[in-house]
């Protein structure tokens, strides 16, 4: 559930949408923000998106200037039988140049760099412009620091569950990343449980802190009404400034109390 001041960001599918024209809805409120400033950079979850459409759409952001970036890359979807996608991977490992394999094609294992080739090669990369796009999209496996204390969203045009039906088969560019090659499943598995266990303690500690703090309001409500009713008529210009007050009250009269 999302709690008040959290936002959520919406990607339409069509192409000609610029990310400054995207929708930033506060929980809790009937405001729509159309700033830019509030995302400079897009953070996005890659886990139960579909390859292909997800990467088609990051592309598109990346030529129109924007940065990007994509973590948990391992948990990314491919449509299709996993053997069947697996078949198709250790063909493309056999494409090589005859004379001079290092002169490429460079065949990537980890999911990262899977899903970055599958954006690569929806850029004009060969050009100035395609490579600035390229250099403004970052990539990871698991979710690194300091992405790990960032809001992250998801594309819904591209979710395997909005996009696939129920019945058709998928696999899991992280299984099929270490099946064709890729050594660090493992150890990205257990770098990812230490993240969750951390952030599991910090939400808990975090929902501690809210009940407190709702107490400690109830408890001094009558003590600062008349201080709210002053704050209730000033300008909106200042009504930032009069809340940071009343927390500030706040928190000084329920240290008293202890």
């Amino acid at each position: 559930m999302l709690e008040h001041g959290d936002i959520l960001v919406l990607l339409h599918e069509r192409d000609h949408v610029r990310l400054q024209d995207l929708v930033y809805v506060a929980a809790g409120s009937n405001v729509a923000i159309n700033d830019h400033q509030l995302c400079p950079v897009l953070v996005i979850d890659g886990r139960g998106h579909l390859l292909g459409r997800l990467a088609a759409i990051v592309s598109k952001q990346v030529l129109l200037g924007h940065k990007v970036v994509v973590v948990r890359c391992e948990g990314i979807n491919i449509s299709g039988n996993f053997y069947r996608n697996k078949l198709k991977y250790l063909a493309f490992l056999r494409k090589r140049m005859n004379t001079n394999p290092s002169r490429g094609p460079y065949h990537f294992r980890a999911p990262s760099r899977i899903f970055w080739r599958t954006v690569r090669g929806m850029l004009p990369h060969k050009t100035k412009r395609g490579q600035a796009a390229l250099e403004r999209l970052k990539v990871f496996d698991g979710i690194p620091p300091p992405y790990d204390k960032r809001k992250r969203v998801v594309v819904p045009a591209a979710l395997k569950i909005v996009r696939l039906k129920p019945t058709r088969k998928f696999a899991l560019l992280g299984r099929l990343a270490h099946e064709v090659g890729w050594k660090y499943q493992a150890i990205t598995a257990t770098l990812e449980e230490r993240r969750k266990e951390k952030a599991r303690m910090f939400y808990n500690k975090k929902k501690v802190q809210i009940k407190l703090t709702k107490q400690a309001e109830k408890n001094v409500e009558n003590k600062i009404a008349k201080y709210t009713d002053v704050l209730k008529q000033l300008p909106d210009s200042l009504i930032c400034i009069g809340k940071s007050i009343e927390t500030t009250i706040i928190q000084i009269s329920a240290a008293m109390q202890k």
